[in-house]
């Protein structure tokens, strides 16, 4: 299988585990890329994708200003199943260039993301 990133109008298919993939897919279309993850999942992971911003999807705001801090984003969640897919759907009918991330958390620590400790959240000020 041969690594790539491959684009849909609302997903983001990431493929082999090449450790920079992940970044290369933000870098590539100047996206911001947040965490949607439920609060319990991800502190069960007890990492985060470096860098990415947290929004707890139980508390989703289309008009939050980070969704229009960049051109587009990209979100996920755990799998890349419905948690992502409805943030990314109403982000993508308020206007917003959005899409996710097919496989979630997981693939893209397949891929080699940088990772660190989840620790204080820096958007939210609180521990997540």
């Amino acid at each position: 299988m041969s690594d790539r990133i491959e684009t849909t109008d609302d997903e983001v298919l990431i493929d082999g585990a090449v450790g920079v993939l992940a970044r290369v897919a933000v870098a590539a279309t100047d996206a911001l890329i947040v965490d949607v993850r439920k609060r319990a999942a991800r502190r069960e992971s007890g990492r985060v994708v470096a860098g990415a911003p947290y929004r707890d999807p139980e508390e989703f705001q289309v008009y939050d200003e980070i969704w229009r801090r960049s051109g587009s984003v990209l979100v996920y969640c755990v799998h890349g199943h419905e948690v992502s897919q409805e943030i990314c759907a109403q982000l993508r009918a308020a206007g917003v260039d959005a899409k996710f991330i097919v496989g979630g958390f997981e693939a893209l620590t397949h891929a080699g993301a940088a990772l660190s400790d989840l620790g204080v959240d820096r958007d939210l000020g609180e521990n997540a």
